[in-house]
């Protein structure tokens, strides 16, 4: 049966989600990493290169093994733009409310709770505006992957897995996650697959020459996974510190806590988010960012089974669903007065002196020159071969990558370096590296040889 509120509901959440994207970018919000990382991946691949990214010295699938991004190598070459990347994560953030939809009516809820869900959600809302990401892309395909092993239809949940492996192997954990509420004839089949995406995604950057992701992130587990494995308490203590349970709060309080009802629901969540919840890196636990966002159908799911089978009052149950919505899209989504410039909807959808001046700035680079940026002129600036994050190639960063991920400096490679756009602070260093021009454009100073 067609659904065709669900339908009008999709297309006004895209159509919302790609125009306040596609404004961030085009008032210089957007930055290099992450939407230029993957739209310079994007451009290689259309031109037949390997997408081996500047802003990282290494292949694309060594970070991220992703092979849905291959899809956009065609429309690349038709017209080279962000405009696809940003437009399919609108799409599948969309429609993500339609297997949520239906899971709702499957459970006896009303779907119109499963909208207002997925319209108020404040992890989605932050994957939307924040840059692109092909894990984003798997939301639907996570819903629709829950759906089919709900109802125990092997062919949906099948696909759907597919899919969201598809979009990036790491999400073998979210597959786990759905199986431990899945009908028990397809829980199975998705404990597999799961488990080979995971050992996919640990094993094919490897030899795509990724330099070992593990330390950054999870060094604190052990020296190596078989070490973590061999001391789990390292995992439980890890667990119960305070990022991971902020990261807890931030993806139920969108629902007024309600899957905490729920405890197998709670625990596939938990399980789902392990990679987030046990990384050390401070920035994945931050509300802004898209970590949370292929989380959602599980959180959703899990506050569903609870309005279906709880006995406390159903207009308690809801009142607090409302009210978690309202309350995380204050303090945690892009509408909150505490999300960062970059990220607030009311900072990135409109233009202002300072687009202006990233503007001037970007005029200043030649087509395929070399170039060292910002991290957010670089975002226009990676349809080329080789784009930097300055103060890279000429010096090591202090922040922005992982610590032991970024790429040493080279002389070589700084020696090519036709424009730098930098920030006023860095003139003085600017004119020792011998750039024969160096003028300032606003908040900004430009260097050319």
């Amino acid at each position: 049966m067609r659904d065709r509120r669900g339908l009008v509901a999709a297309g006004v959440l895209a159509a919302t989600f790609f125009t306040v994207s596609w404004l961030r970018h085009v008032h210089f919000w957007s930055g290099g990493f992450d939407l230029g990382v993957f739209d310079q991946g994007a451009w290689l691949l259309s031109r037949g290169r390997a997408p081996d990214i500047s802003l990282i010295q290494r292949n694309l699938f060594s970070d991220h093994l992703s092979p849905v991004l291959i899809l956009f190598a065609a429309p690349y070459r038709l017209i080279a733009s962000p405009a696809w990347l940003l437009g399919a994560q609108a799409i599948c953030l969309g429609v993500t409310v339609l297997p949520l939809r239906a899971l709702a009516r499957d459970e006896g809820v009303p779907r119109g709770l499963a909208t207002l869900a997925v319209a108020l959600s404040a992890p989605l809302a932050a994957a939307a505006v924040f840059d692109f990401h092909p894990s984003t892309l798997a939301t639907p395909f996570v819903a629709w992957c829950l759906l089919g092993a709900r109802r125990g239809d092997r062919r949906l949940m099948t696909w759907a897995a597919l899919a969201v492996v598809a979009c990036r192997a790491d999400l073998g954990c979210v597959l786990i996650g759905i199986a431990i509420v899945a009908a028990p004839d397809v829980r199975r089949r998705l404990l597999v697959l799961g488990a080979l995406a995971v050992a996919a995604g640990a094993v094919v950057p490897d030899l795509l020459g990724n330099p070992g992701t593990w330390k950054p992130y999870y060094g604190h587990l052990g020296a190596s996974p078989v070490d973590a494995a061999l001391h789990p308490w390292r995992a439980v203590r890890a667990l119960l510190s305070q990022d991971p349970l902020d990261s807890l709060v931030y993806w139920l309080l969108p629902v007024g806590f309600l899957p905490v009802l729920r405890a197998r629901w709670l625990a596939a969540i938990v399980v789902a988010g392990l990679p987030v919840l046990l990384s050390r890196w401070a920035g994945t636990h931050l509300p802004w960012f898209h970590y949370g966002a292929p989380l959602v159908p599980l959180v959703v799911g899990g506050a569903i089974a609870a309005l279906a089978t709880s006995r406390l009052p159903q207009g308690s149950l809801r009142g607090l669903l409302g009210a978690g919505a309202v309350v995380a899209a204050a303090i945690s989504g892009p509408l909150s007065p505490d999300a960062p410039a970059s990220v607030q909807v009311w900072q990135v959808v409109r233009a202002s002196g300072r687009s202006s001046a990233v503007a001037a700035a970007l005029k200043a680079v030649p087509p395929g020159g070399v170039v060292s940026a910002l991290n957010q002129p670089l975002a226009h600036l990676m349809q080329r071969h080789q784009a930097y994050l300055f103060p890279l190639p000429f010096a090591a960063p202090r922040d922005t990558y992982p610590g032991g991920l970024a790429p040493a400096p080279s002389r070589r490679n700084a020696a090519a370096v036709d424009v730098v756009i930098a920030r006023v602070q860095d003139r003085a260093r600017l004119e020792a590296l011998h750039f024969g021009k160096v003028r300032r454009i606003g908040d900004f100073v430009v260097a050319s040889r």
